[in-house]
């Protein structure tokens, strides 16, 4: 399949009229720039991994799911669908209205157990409409229409958005360049045992996410210096960590315990987040020690100002703000993992940890099966 076809069968280009109402199209051309600016840097991954370039687009859908296609000249192509940048944008809006704001604290206790949370009717397209169909776009208008003074906030979002797609982007060249789809087959064909076949499948979403950290970091320094900005590296770190938060909050808004994690392909949130710090750490540490010092405070402050605004949105979903909840409000709340009881760190650090060994043996099963192409070119895991 060519790129023109690839792109067909995803959704399709998107053209101006295409553009629904509740994203502002210069919120849009910012995006698709980001896109087409982080293929055109994307060459250092690529480097002695892969013959060909991996192609960026945004398609006509409505998904919230990125996903890599090979093809037929042995590229690749990365779909990024429309939906997600939209969902982007309103949750954005909704959490930056309470910048700075007096915060009331709602926590959610790690056992919860495996009950999912029902959506607030007025968030459905945000939380709980993930499939591709056209009806989505009516319901993610009306939602626009609802948060008041959502465009004095666009430059920010703007920003915000950039971040968010850089690590969805990173995470699945990770994807490419670890060559997976390959890694994949390779252990399935080696290994009748199902449950390890299923640990090393959710292995390979962690081992993206590392090389997504690194390429975070790797475009966060080359933009400052390019720009010739650095003296703004503590505001860059602090949205960092709000886009992050933002990003992982979409994909958590009903299932949020540890539990409910232990046989999906992706990791818990917070492990997700705990990882990502981690990584991105260990580059700058052994990058740029003072770049570290800055980044670090900073990112970690735009993790909590995000996790105090989802905190405000859940307050308000409990109190029918955003559609009716019921007798029990509790039943409603999409209170992201992202703002568990931070008091319960043996709690985090001991499922990290879990994590963390486990793909400690996936690198040596990886590495039977791939040779030593390709390795990972990043400070991870430490030495």
């Amino acid at each position: 399949m060519n790129l023109n076809d690839a792109v067909e069968l995803a959704g399709g280009d998107i053209l101006v009229a295409d553009v629904p109402p509740c994203l502002p199209l210069d919120t849009f051309e910012s995006a698709r720039g980001s896109l087409e600016f982080l293929e055109g840097i994307s060459g250092p991954l690529h480097e002695g991994l892969t013959s060909r370039p991996t192609h960026i687009r945004v398609v006509q859908s409505s998904s919230i799911v990125c996903s890599t296609r090979r093809l037929s000249d042995e590229s690749h192509l990365v779909v990024v669908p429309l939906g997600l940048i939209v969902r982007l944008r309103l949750l954005a809006g909704l959490m930056l209205r309470h910048w700075q704001q007096q915060h009331i604290y709602l926590y959610a206790e790690h056992a919860v157990g495996r009950t999912k949370k029902k959506c607030p009717p007025l968030l459905v397209s945000l939380f709980d409409h993930y499939r591709n169909d056209e009806s989505y776009w009516p319901l993610a208008s009306d939602l626009e229409a609802r948060i008041p003074d959502i465009a004095y906030l666009e430059s920010d979002i703007k920003e915000l958005i950039h971040l968010a797609l850089v690590n969805v982007v990173g995470h699945e060249l990770g994807h490419v360049v670890r060559k997976h789809a390959n890694a994949r087959r390779l252990f399935r064909a080696g290994c009748g045992d199902t449950a390890r076949v299923a640990m090393f499948e959710r292995m390979l979403e962690y081992d993206a996410d590392v090389v997504s950290a690194s390429w975070s970091i790797f475009t966060l320094e080359l933009q400052l210096q390019v720009a010739n900005q650095v003296d703004r590296l503590p505001l860059a770190s602090l949205r960092m960590g709000y886009a992050l938060t933002l990003l992982y909050a979409l994909y958590d808004a009903t299932v949020r315990n540890y539990e409910a994690y232990a046989e999906s392909r992706y990791m818990h949130p917070l492990v997700r987040r705990h990882l990502f710090v981690e990584v991105t750490h260990a580059n700058l540490r052994e990058g740029n020690i003072e770049w570290w010092r800055v980044y670090a405070p900073n990112e970690l402050r735009g993790w909590v100002e995000a996790a105090l605004a989802l905190n405000d949105l859940a307050f308000e979903c409990g109190a029918g703000k955003w559609g009716d909840v019921g007798t029990d409000p509790r039943d409603y709340i999409p209170l992201s993992a992202l703002h568990y009881n931070t008091s319960e760190v043996a709690v985090h650090q001991s499922h990290f940890d879990a994590e963390f060994a486990r793909y400690s043996t996936f690198l040596d099963d990886y590495e039977k099966i791939m040779g030593e192409e390709p390795r990972l070119r990043f400070n991870w895991p430490p030495v």
